[in-house]
């Protein structure tokens, strides 16, 4: 059992995919790809023909987020849930994104917001557990490194204000229209979508080769 399996991880979960569909409604694709899946399937209502899924419990491939074993300019979406939470080196991460995704390609990212109720338990509690045991990275920091790495930022929202010191307790819808009014920046969690975007590019569709998984997998 993680984090992620109680009251609150559950919710934080179904408004990630209740976010994420909606953005995707419109996204059409070839391949799509998932890092770090948190027991969600966020691919399943995509229009991509092909879904990739790395880590979790129902993986395809195991393999290191610096090299990953696509080719250059080969896939149309990745979705990052919780991801850079666990990256030490965030800027390689993106490089790596960066070299596999088509041009006009979009990476997704959920991650936690330091400057929050989950920032402050993260600070303050010795818990263990994922992912109150790593460091959070701000939604700016974040969107520079992205923009360093050569995406650019379409979207940035920041979600949910609610307390999270309870694993089960849900406070009051209340507290979302407040911390939305009052404090915009203060919310748990954050999305971002970013486009690979590279002028006077036309982008190509690589021919994928069809491959036993055993073949796919790659040292971690």
């Amino acid at each position: 059992m993680t984090w992620f399996d109680t009251k609150n991880g559950q919710r934080l979960l179904d408004l990630e995919e209740e976010i994420l569909t909606e953005f995707l409604e419109d996204k059409f694709g070839y391949y799509a790809l998932q890092i770090n899946t948190i027991g969600r399937n966020l691919l399943k209502k995509s229009r991509m023909k092909h879904h990739v899924m790395i880590d979790g419990k129902n993986k395809d491939i195991v393999c290191s987020s610096k090299h990953m074993p696509f080719d250059s300019d080969s896939i149309d979406l990745t979705i990052s849930q919780h991801f850079l939470e666990k990256n030490h080196d965030v800027s390689e991460f993106f490089n790596e994104l960066y070299r596999i995704t088509i041009p006009e390609g979009r990476i997704i990212i959920f991650s936690f917001n330091p400057f929050s109720f989950a920032g402050l338990r993260n600070l303050t509690y010795f818990d263990r557990k994922f992912p109150w045991n790593t460091q959070f990275i701000s939604m700016r920091n974040v969107q520079n490194k992205l923009k360093d790495c050569g995406f650019t930022v379409e979207h940035g929202i920041i979600l949910d204000y609610q307390p999270l010191f309870s694993d089960n307790s849900y406070f009051s819808k209340n507290l979302e229209e407040t911390g939305k009014r009052w404090f915009p920046l203060f919310g748990n969690i954050y999305f971002i979508s970013a486009k690979k975007e590279v002028p006077g590019v036309t982008p190509l569709r690589p021919k994928w080769n069809k491959i036993k998984p055993s073949k796919a997998v790659t040292s971690k």
